[in-house]
């Protein structure tokens, strides 16, 4: 009867383990969940970085990411522009738009998102640029080729809408037609620049916008609220930061309601949907949500108060929390780069960050070692105890680096498969330090130590 429940026990735990592999291999955003990721500073305010509020990539320039600075609303905003983001060769550009209107095309960008055709929008979160009419503000088409190039009419722009003051987020679905969160109108909006004109010209007549009146949304002042199209099953997922929760639309769904009175005459029209398909994902737990990306029945959610990137699982059309990933207070977008790693930007901090997640990797290329680190305790006054554990012994170097990313000592290092070892930190200033674990060459994982 024992043998039979050791048995049992052993079977369960052989399934759970393979279950795990199975997933660290279907799912790579889990990886992220199964230890501390790495955290790398690709940019901050040393590089142009002044809070950001969005972060894309361009899908013409392989690694090539843009971080529009949010400006206030007398000193419109600019775009950091990171080249081989990253990488030993990095190169980062600050520009703008050379147009004497510049308060008006790209002041106060709360958001930014680029089409399959090069082309990208930003918007705004405010009323108006100085001097213009009241509640005349929305979305602007850039050409991401000539993006700050002076044209004979002055502005690199190439079409703006005006329909929706206090923007708070993007999102392209293909061509010249994006999503919006209007936040002055609390709902969501489709607009469609159908052909645009030339940089710097005004006719806007060949616009299109559809509103969704029926999902009701409500803006956060001060935080945007982040869109995702999710590629795989076209559901459009939202942040509802106002009212702290994440929903998503069905974007084929609906049929046309009614026509709109717009404050510019749009030829192909200015109307309102209805029998909207859309529904809650996520109703609680968040405190100040902004950023989003999906992938692959996995949604991310970053929390602007909290500094935390919370994983969901969405396979069931409900968000089922899996984990967290700890950051700061002042995160706002985040953005998946096509090798699975987490971007984001820090608009207090006036950062741009990567997050690698650690895999320590077999002679075959192929095996995956599961290792256990942690410091204890932690906070620490004296002493810190470092706990390592591992199958086999590996070449093991522990780092301390402070919370801006810089080495300070190694800890300790050699070849081994346990560590169970303190260390001494009594001279070490009250404050918060990075401890990074390094195997075989390879940064792995990291843990926050609080020296007290």
């Amino acid at each position: 009867m024992i043998k039979n429940l050791v048995k049992a026990k052993l079977i369960s735990l052989s399934t759970t383990i393979l279950f795990q592999f199975h997933t660290f291999a279907q799912n790579n955003i889990d990886n992220y969940l199964s230890i501390n990721p790495i955290q790398t500073i690709i940019a901050n305010a040393n590089n142009g970085v002044k809070a950001p509020r969005d972060i894309d990539f361009n899908p013409q320039i392989a690694n090539q990411v843009w971080v529009p600075n949010f400006g206030t609303l007398t000193q419109a905003g600019s775009m950091v522009i990171i080249s081989n983001a990253g990488a030993a060769n990095q190169a980062v550009e600050v520009k703008t738009d050379p147009d004497e209107f510049i308060n008006h095309f790209f002041n106060s960008p709360s958001a930014i998102s680029f089409s399959n055709n090069g082309n990208f929008a930003t918007c705004g979160e405010l009323e108006n640029s100085p001097g213009d009419t009241k509640y005349y503000m929305g979305p602007v088409l850039w050409p991401s080729s000539t993006f700050g190039k002076e044209s004979p009419n002055g502005s690199s722009h190439i079409d703006m809408l005006h329909e929706s003051p206090y923007a708070m987020g993007i999102e392209a679905e293909k061509d010249n037609i994006f999503w919006l969160f209007d936040g002055f109108n609390g709902m969501i909006c489709k607009y469609n620049f159908h052909n645009p004109h030339a940089p710097g010209e005004f006719d806007h007549s060949d616009g299109e916008l559809v509103r969704y009146s029926e999902i009701k949304v409500l803006r956060k002042n001060g935080v945007p609220s982040h869109l995702v199209r999710d590629k795989a099953t076209n559901w459009l997922y939202i942040v509802d930061g106002g009212n702290k929760r994440i929903l998503r639309m069905d974007i084929a769904s609906g049929q046309k309601d009614a026509t709109l009175k717009c404050n510019e005459p749009y030829q192909n029209g200015c109307y309102s949907m209805k029998n909207v398909k859309w529904e809650v994902v996520v109703s609680s737990g968040l405190i100040d949500p902004s950023g989003i990306e999906v992938k692959n029945n996995r949604m991310m959610v970053s929390d602007n108060s909290s500094g935390d990137i919370i994983v969901y699982n969405i396979s069931t059309g409900k968000g089922v929390e899996m984990g967290r990933i700890k950051t700061q207070s002042g995160i706002m977008g985040i953005k998946l780069s096509g090798d699975n790693k987490i971007w984001y930007v820090n608009n207090k901090l006036n950062q741009v960050v990567r997050l690698d997640y650690g895999v320590v990797a077999g002679n075959s290329g192929s095996e995956i070692q599961q290792v256990f680190f942690n410091l204890f305790p932690n906070p620490a006054t004296n002493i810190c105890t470092i706990k390592y554990t591992a199958a086999d012994a590996a070449q093991v170097r522990i780092v301390l680096y402070n919370i801006m990313g810089k080495e300070i000592k190694t800890m300790k290092e050699g070849n081994f498969s346990t560590i169970d070892e303190s260390v001494d930190i009594a001279d070490m200033p009250t404050g918060l330090y990075i401890v990074g674990l390094v195997l075989n060459g390879v940064p792995t994982t990291t843990r926050k130590l609080e020296v007290k």
